[in-house]
């Protein structure tokens, strides 16, 4: 019964003139949904909508604040999180092949630090609370992300954070740095378009973290080394298999877990191996 339901509701959903009609409503349920977890508690919707492994997890990790490595005590909204899975950021497990690096970054006096593709604010907020002299740019095109990202500002009590909508190649081509500069990159194959010959001699004092999607366009890292070698030094960081995580990966949190549910609390969900690049100056001027 349920085989012949879902056959008949994605037949129907297949058909061009009903999917033009849904997708207005599909739209305004998500970002209903989005103001909903934004106007209440945690806590309060914990019961709507998880599985019980789900809300065992937020029990055992308690209400929304980042517990361990370099963003600890950066406090979410809600158990909320856009394009990535939100239980490692809140036990601090997220993207850990990058410790290091981000804890060198956090004790870097940046002027600026940009944020491109910020979602919900992990970095952008993360970093305006360990810098706080710095100036953050915290960019995204989902306006639900961009709202929870001013959120979790002002629950944070940082000031020195804008949230912007795009940015572009002519962006950081015009950019007015002050001194020296901190670029993040995470937006879903755009780096390939955004890093060109045009702006990168206004980048000469930026370090910069991309993190390449090779799995959208081979050529992405290819070419952004190619780019940045001329310029930069080129350092290349591969990420660890989910199944991995949850087997080597030590918190005492997770001393007690079963692999099923080491798995949900360390799983990012990346659909293959990816790779950061770390790209620093090679020159001062």
């Amino acid at each position: 019964m349920k085989n012949t339901v879902k056959k008949i509701v994605l037949f129907i959903l297949g058909i061009d003139i009903v999917w033009r009609m849904c997708k207005p409503l599909l739209f305004l349920v998500e970002k209903l949904t989005i103001y909903r977890r934004l106007a209440r508690p945690s806590k309060s919707i914990v019961q709507e909508h998880y599985s019980d492994l789900e809300k065992s997890i937020m029990s055992l990790l308690g209400d929304p604040v980042v517990r361990h490595n370099h963003f600890k005590g950066l406090r979410y909204p809600s158990y909320t999180s856009f394009c990535s899975t939100i239980f490692p950021k809140i036990l601090g497990s997220y993207e850990l092949e990058l410790k290091d690096i981000i804890e060198k970054q956090c004790n870097t006096n940046y002027n600026e630090i940009i944020d491109i593709g910020c979602a919900e604010g992990y970095y952008a907020i993360g970093f305006a609370r360990r810098i706080p002299t710095a100036q953050v740019y915290a960019y995204d095109t989902n306006e639900f992300a961009r709202a929870f990202c001013s959120e979790m500002a002002n629950l944070n009590n940082v000031r020195n954070v804008k949230v912007e909508s795009f940015c572009s190649p002519e962006t950081l081509e015009h950019f007015k740095f002050r001194g020296k500069s901190l670029i993040i990159s995470d937006c879903e194959g755009y780096e390939r378009v955004l890093f060109n010959e045009k702006n990168l001699q206004n980048l000469l004092d930026s370090d910069l973290l991309i993190e390449t999607h090779d799995f959208l366009d081979a050529t992405i890292s290819g070419y952004l080394i190619s780019l940045f070698s001329k310029t930069h030094h080129v350092e290349i960081i591969s990420s660890v298999d989910d199944t991995v995580k949850s087997r080597v990966y030590q918190f005492p949190e997770a001393d007690r877990l079963d692999i099923k549910a080491r798995r949900m609390l360390f799983a990012e969900g990346r659909p293959g191996l990816m790779e950061w690049l770390y790209l620093t100056p090679k020159e001062t001027r």
